[in-house]
């Protein structure tokens, strides 16, 4: 039967209408020189904890804090070419994400944010700038905390 489409609007009429405001921001930043903003998240160090049950992502050039707290999209794990389950993601300290695992983490896994043709994603910070697509990161050479 093909894809369903919703009504126009329903879907991204909003995200749409943003997009000159971001470009507005970031070239502010960037062409203006104006240090009021950031550019937007950017990853800054991945951390696995010594039990490997769990994995921080922190990201710098973060406008207050990224959002949402919990309901996290967009992250993946691959390992060996299977995905590993990401059942907890939350944000702490406004600019780290945690994922925790059900069990450890195998060696050679890699991290993706965004993966896929069309992947969804919410993570974004308070001037509404998206985490952008990354991965894979190898996470085997990442420190442990």
């Amino acid at each position: 039967p093909g894809v369903r489409m919703p009504p126009f609007g329903a879907l991204g009429e909003a995200r749409i209408a943003d997009g000159p405001g971001r470009v507005a921001h970031v070239a502010g930043r960037l062409v203006y020189g104006d240090k009021s903003a950031e550019i937007g998240p950017r990853l800054k160090s991945v951390k696995l904890a010594k039990d490997r049950l769990s994995r921080k992502v922190r990201f710098a050039s973060v406008n207050g804090k990224l959002t949402p707290a919990t309901g996290i999209q967009g992250f993946s794990i691959d390992a060996a070419g299977a995905a590993v389950a990401i059942p907890g993601r939350k944000v702490v300290d406004g600019n780290t994400v945690v994922l925790a695992f059900r069990d450890p983490l195998p060696e050679g896994a890699t991290l993706w944010h965004g993966r896929g043709t069309n992947p969804a994603t919410s993570l974004r910070d308070s001037a509404d700038l998206p985490v952008p697509v990354l991965g894979p990161v190898a996470l085997g050479t990442m420190p442990v905390i």
